[in-house]
C-alpha cells in the first residue's frame, strides 16, 4: 500500500511514533511530510530522494521539518545523509 498525503497526516498523530519509513513512497508531497513537523516523539525519518528530484518536497520543505524536529535524524532511504541540510535551528536570524 503506496502511502499518501492523508495517510502521512494519519501516522503523524500516533503519539509514540519513533521511526518513519517514506523512502518508498512515491505519492507524499510537501503537505504529508509538513504533517510530521508536530510528531515531537520521531527519532528519524528516512525520505525519498527521488520526490526532490521530482519536485513533489523541496530541499526547503525537509528543512522546515529538520527545524521543528531538532532531535530528529532526517535522512534520505538508507540512512543517507541529505546534501544542504543544516542543522536545526541554523537558519535563525537569517
Amino acid at each position: 500500500v503506496e502511502l499518501s498525503d492523508m495517510g502521512a497526516a494519519q501516522l503523524a498523530r500516533l503519539p509514540k511514533l519513533e521511526y518513519v519509513h517514506i523512502a518508498d513512497s512515491r505519492k507524499i508531497t510537501r503537505v504529508g511530510l509538513a504533517a510530521f513537523e508536530q510528531c515531537k516523539t520521531l527519532k528519524t525519518i528516512e525520505l525519498n530522494e527521488q520526490a526532490v528530484k521530482d519536485g513533489k518536497y523541496t530541499l526547503a520543505d525537509i528543512q522546515k521539518l529538520q527545524d521543528a524536529l531538532p532531535k530528529t535524524r532526517v535522512v534520505y532511504k538508507g540512512v543517507k545523509p541529505i546534501p544542504g541540510l543544516k542543522p536545526a535551528g541554523s537558519n535563525l536570524g537569517n
